[in-house]
């Protein structure tokens, strides 16, 4: 077993991987972020910072990041090129999973 990520993280609810990309993306609830990185955790960098109020699952596919959120009640999808947001499903208490 071989830890990636260990400092600057809080409550890491979910991860995600995108194997054509290489890389990880995790959601952090107790930070309110939204994360990449490598496979191997270089080049990390953080996509979203306080929109996501209580990110609690994601899935990505292609050049798309999807997430629920239990604080927006929401399902969000952020295009990571133009980094547009488009809330996909509002009004949904406590939305849990996302495939």
């Amino acid at each position: 077993m071989e830890t990636i990520i260990k400092d600057g993280i809080r409550m890491p609810n979910d991860l995600a991987i995108d194997q054509a990309a290489q890389k990880l993306y995790w959601v952090d609830a107790r930070l309110d972020k939204i994360e990449e990185c490598d496979l191997d955790g270089k080049k990390r960098r953080i996509l979203l910072q306080d929109h996501p109020q209580h990110p609690f699952q994601v899935a990505v596919h292609g050049k798309f990041l999807f997430w629920t959120d239990w604080v927006l009640n929401d399902v969000v999808r952020f295009d990571m090129i133009t980094e547009e947001l488009h809330h996909m499903e509002q009004n949904v208490a406590k939305p849990m999973s996302i495939i």
